[in-house]
């Protein structure tokens, strides 16, 4: 189980320091339209994926070896993801009719998210070791 854990590990390294990047370009108020591409692309390309290897194979491995000690952690991170997954909708939405303001609320609440589920993950889920 351990190179599962240590590519999740590098996984978020990786989206840490993104979403870093994402927030200090987004900090000075105004949201660009590349700023919301790149968000969109990130979430598409680096996220969606990331929380499948963790869905498809780290969670399992972890429900083997763990069977109870993990289940209340992993049913935390899929509702978690699908509350990023509507966020995500919702920005998507904004787009289309231009509404400056949600744009300005939902990607600072992903980030926020986000950043919290890997703080989860590595602390309280299966990386403590």
């Amino acid at each position: 189980m351990s190179n599962i854990i240590e590519v999740i590990e590098e996984d978020h390294e990786e989206i840490l320091k993104r979403l870093k990047e994402l927030e200090e370009a987004i900090s000075g108020g105004a949201i660009s339209e590349e700023d919301i591409n790149y968000f969109l692309d990130f979430d598409e390309n680096v996220i969606r994926p990331h929380h499948e290897k963790e869905k498809n194979i780290l969670f399992p491995k972890l429900l083997e070896a763990y069977p109870f000690a993990q289940e209340e952690g992993i049913d935390d991170a899929l509702l978690e993801y699908k509350i990023k997954d509507h966020y995500i909708d919702k920005i998507r939405e904004a787009i289309e009719v231009e509404e400056n303001a949600l744009l300005k609320k939902s990607i600072p609440f992903v980030i926020g998210l986000l950043r919290d589920r890997i703080h989860k993950e590595k602390h309280y889920i299966c990386f403590n070791r």
